[in-house]
């Protein structure tokens, strides 16, 4: 049986083979594993000389790169290590070592903030959007690990942290609620599977729900049509009921948290060691 060839410049691979890279057209964000992953298969086969290396790299690139490449001095004059410099610099390598800022990561803990967490899966997929920036940003050095645990904890919507600095505290009074490790084990002891059933879904948040539809009101500029359009208030009446609004909001808003309480209370055992926090939540937001 024939011994194998020695690996050499012949034995690289075709484009489009199992172990060829993947055809490079110039796009800043592939340009450091193509190269990396050139570069390994130049070892693997023994191509170390500068005139093999800069010669062999075209069969890998389109028209337009291979093109570029032709017109680069140290391609004419091969020299492997400063036509690399010069791919990472006219492809803009750099530009892969700005793909988030720290504005992301706040616009998005802001958010998701508003979007109401109900079950495992739904922290999950906000755990996995938050480490796609804020672990690319930690990992970098643009935030630290204390700026990364906060805008995790902010990123929760309001309920949610509510029941999960609760478990936090019950657990130790003393522990910093702010900690990535932390909170992540004591939400998926509040959301494992199955913990929450129909009647606990409005307590966790609300869910955009279809709003009502208006009603006909024949007392307020109606003209008799039979139209989808509800009649609007006449502008005195409207000022009248936004400022009626604004003064009730805060009293509803607290009516509202106290419900909230009340609703969890009632699925709980009173040796739940829970409920006693609860239940003095609720006995502060409204003594009566």
């Amino acid at each position: 049986m024939a011994a194998p060839p020695a690996r050499s410049v012949l034995t690289m691979p075709l484009l489009g083979m199992k172990s060829a890279p993947e055809l490079f057209q110039g796009d800043h964000t592939h340009v450091c594993s193509f190269l990396d992953h050139y570069e390994c298969l130049c070892a693997y086969h023994n191509v170390t000389s500068d005139q093999e290396m800069v010669e062999s790299i075209l069969q890998y690139c389109n028209a337009r790169v291979r093109e570029i490449i032709e017109g680069m001095a140290h391609y004419y004059t091969p020299d492997w290590a400063n036509l690399k410099a010069d791919l990472l610099k006219y492809f803009d390598a750099d530009l892969s070592d700005e793909r988030f800022f720290e504005r992301h990561l706040k616009s998005f803990a802001l958010e998701s903030r508003m979007q109401p967490i109900m079950t495992l899966q739904d922290f999950r997929a906000y755990n996995c959007g938050f480490i796609c920036i804020g672990g690319w940003l930690k990992n970098k050095g643009r935030i630290l690990v204390d700026e990364y645990n906060r805008y995790f904890w902010a990123g929760l919507s309001p309920v949610f942290c509510g029941l999960v600095e609760t478990r936090l505290r019950t657990k130790d009074p003393n522990l910093d609620i702010s900690s990535y490790d932390d909170v992540c084990q004591s939400a998926e002891e509040v959301l494992h599977h199955n913990h929450f059933d129909a009647d606990d879904l409005d307590f966790l948040g609300p869910c955009a729900a279809p709003a009502p539809q208006a009603q006909p009101n024949a007392s307020h500029c109606s003209d008799g049509r039979d139209d989808s359009v509800r009649p609007l208030l006449p502008s005195h009446e409207a000022r009248r009921n936004l400022e009626n609004l604004e003064k009730e909001g805060p009293t509803a808003h607290k009516q509202d948290e106290v419900e909230t309480l009340i609703k969890s209370l009632s699925h709980m055992s009173l040796n739940d060691p829970d409920y006693s926090l609860l239940y003095y939540r609720a006995i502060k937001m409204d003594p009566d």
